[in-house]
């Protein structure tokens, strides 16, 4: 297809646009740029506008934006996970990217798209960013330098040529690439106005070293203009924007390898910046003093971003904290209920983000109970420190344990952090965290409960406990749903809240496992009257006149069992059902039995993020759940099937006679994970500790 081929639109393939916002301070600029990409000669399949754990910007966007689809941040805060929530709500095969304060030219699209279709092999391609000065450009400002303002600097090719990575502004990638290496590294990027990057740096180096043959190119006819705030024409941005460079750049180094990581910045350093400086000296020669002034800015802007890069090397983590004594190991105290070997959502997540930061080196302890008396009081697993304390009274789940008291008081922490709040280690760690001046955060970690008297009485203990959820450096939901309800029912401002997800993992098996020809319903959880078994085993009858074929297995153990079982037998379907726990520590049993089954059902009253759906997302099997709480927003992400709580037995029958015959698996998911989870947990200790 030659240069002046028409682009025949009706075959083109389907074009997602994800733009994402964090400010109302850019609102005008927003509604610039998606007006911009509506406006193009090759319109998007889908507009997809992200918000960046902003509420209200984000009830304002989905009130003003009718044809696109309206998205909250579902990662930790920053654009990377912005982003990776824009990639899982796309049903395209191109994904472009177009920042909130750019705006793109017609045929920006139509441009992009072009090189994308003469060459399979490009994996991805940006366009020519210029930058729109909202206020006079500094004659200082050297042109080398214009990526300090998110724009096309001196030195990219100016025709149609490979280069090793795409311009964050303005980018058209394909879909496979995220399906084959994943997302944007949420470790990485910009967070509001911190001016980290280099996020697309690493997909793209990433990308390369995973797809054999694939390449990223420039494509200068594709143009956006891209604004400057009169804020970033300052010394002091050019500066700080350099050294922050210079830190990413080592964090992609320790990803990809310095090699691939710093390609392109040695033909930077060693060829487009001499010249720039001669430039700046023959301008000055001839007349133009402020010549003189760009190559003092050249050459500090070098150095300044050589000395961003080694700091980052030097340190473990140089995106937490910028003083080598905040890049110490932390003494980092959990406290929850309980632990593994007991199973449960909450000891999953406290599981996993315990060892993995335990494994980068920190000082973890898990403080716990032991109410039945029967577990060891220390022991050491996975790196992590646990101690359990007895709790009382024995065998019950009220969790009364004073002698977390002197643990949590006595112990030199750096942080303290509640996982829980439903029971009464909740006021027993705030208080000894509290009076021992020691900073603590909370992850609610919300769920139901089968006694309606208990269920009745979480209001009043939420009020209760306010003055010391109050106390908190941080509060923490792992959703939206979460956070917006504890916010609300608690009266606190809504900034006040972190969102951070669970993450998903399940090991992987050696001997890929297929789906059993008799298809096998799963439900797994706790074996409580909220969690729901009882709804599916009522379907049960309803879908074997459909398919007599069908098996359930109910996965758990807990009080409500005997009723389960006498359900299924006056049902007469005791010979189909089969309810039996997996043991905490058979990852791999978990994994066999998900990777056998056509559906996993949840049909909980309350869920606040499920693991029992991540994991089994993660090895992409259906879900189907009840349509309410924070499983309400996994079904609006598009990651589960969804059905009132309510309905009848042969209405859910039919629900999941429908999901085994058409599953809705979703295939481009790109899941939290407890990677990730544990990143953005340790971002959280470094502020509150500093």
């Amino acid at each position: 297809m030659s240069e002046q081929t028409v682009l025949n639109v009706s075959s083109l393939p389907k074009i997602a646009v994800i733009l994402c916002a964090y400010t109302e301070e850019r609102w005008n600029d927003l509604v610039e740029a998606v007006s911009s990409v509506e406006a193009g000669t090759v319109k998007p399949d889908q507009i997809i506008i992200v918000i960046d754990h902003n509420r209200l910007m984000f009830e304002r966007a989905s009130t003003t934006f009718a044809n696109a689809i309206v998205l909250e941040n579902a990662y930790a805060k920053g654009l990377s996970g912005a982003r990776n929530t824009g990639i899982l709500a796309a049903d395209a095969q191109l994904i472009g990217f177009l920042d909130d304060d750019a705006a793109a030219a017609p045929d920006w699209l139509e441009k992009l798209s072009r090189v994308m279709i003469e060459n399979p092999n490009v994996l991805g391609v940006s366009g020519w960013v210029l930058p729109a000065w909202l206020s006079p450009r500094p004659r200082w400002f050297p042109d080398e330098f214009n990526w300090v303002v998110g724009c096309t600097h001196r030195g990219v090719p100016t025709k149609r040529a490979e280069i090793r990575n795409l311009i964050g502004a303005s980018m058209l990638i394909r879909c496979s690439v995220f399906e084959t290496v994943g997302g944007f590294r949420t470790e990485i990027g910009r967070v509001g106005a911190i001016p980290l990057g280099c996020e697309e740096t690493e997909l793209c180096i990433r990308a390369r070293q995973n797809i054999p043959g694939g390449v990223f190119m420039i494509e200068p006819a594709a143009v956006i203009s891209h604004k400057v705030p009169a804020k970033r024409a300052r010394w002091s941005y050019f500066q700080s924007r350099c050294y922050a460079e210079g830190v990413s750049k080592a964090v992609v180094a320790g990803y990809v390898g310095s090699k691939d990581a710093l390609s392109a910045e040695r033909a930077h350093a060693f060829k487009t910046l001499p010249l720039g400086v001669l430039r700046g000296i023959t301008d000055g020669l001839r007349g133009d003093l402020s010549g003189f002034k760009r190559v003092s800015a050249v050459i500090a802007g070098f150095f300044i971003t050589a000395l961003g890069y080694l700091r980052g090397k030097r340190v473990q983590n140089p995106l937490t904290n910028a003083d080598t004594d905040d890049q110490r190991p932390l003494r980092i105290l959990m406290v929850s209920a309980r632990y593994y070997p007991l199973t449960g959502g909450t000891e999953t997540h406290v599981y996993e983000v315990s060892r993995r930061l335990a494994a980068d080196g920190h000082d973890v302890t898990v403080l716990t109970t032991d109410a039945q008396g029967d577990l060891p009081s220390h022991e050491t697993a996975a790196g992590v420190k646990i101690i359990r304390v007895k709790a009382y009274p024995r065998g019950r789940d009220y969790y009364f344990a004073p002698g977390m008291l002197s643990v949590i008081a006595a112990g030199k922490w750096d942080v303290v952090h509640l996982q829980g709040y439903h029971t009464l280690v909740a006021p027993i760690a705030m208080f000894a965290a509290w009076v021992s001046r020691k900073p603590f955060a909370v992850t609610f970690h919300s769920g139901g409960h089968s006694s309606s008297v208990r269920t009745r009485a979480r209001r009043l203990q939420r009020m209760l406990l306010r003055p010391l959820f109050s106390r908190a450096a941080q509060l923490i939901g792992v959703s939206h749903f979460e956070a917006d309800f504890f916010a609300e029912s608690l009266g606190f401002d809504r900034s006040r809240f972190e969102v951070i997800p669970n993450g998903s993992h399940l090991p992987s098996l050696e001997t890929p496992i297929t789906v059993d020809s008799q298809p096998l319903i799963v439900s797994s959880g706790r074996l409580e009257r909220y969690k729901g078994h009882h709804h599916v085993i009522a379907a049960l009858p309803h879908v074997l006149q459909e398919r007599s074929d069908v098996r359930l297995r109910i996965v758990g153990s807990g009080p409500y069992e005997a009723t389960l079982r006498s359900l299924a037998h006056e049902l007469g379907v005791e010979d189909r059902v089969e309810i039996r726990a997996i043991p905490s520590g058979n990852r791999q049993g978990m994994a066999e039995l998900l990777s056998r089954s056509s559906l996993v059902v949840l049909f909980s009253e309350y869920e606040a993020h499920p693991v029992a759906v991540m994991e089994a997302l993660s090895l992409k099997r259906p879900v189907l759940v009840a349509d309410t709480s924070g499983l309400h927003e996994l079904a609006q992400q598009g990651w589960v099937s969804a059905l009132p709580i309510d309905c009848t037995p042969d209405q859910l029958a039919a629900a999941i006679i429908r999901q085994i015959d058409q599953p809705l698996s979703p295939v481009d998911v790109t899941l939290p994970t407890w990677e990730g989870c544990a990143a953005a947990l340790l971002l959280v200790y470094r502020k509150i500790a500093h």
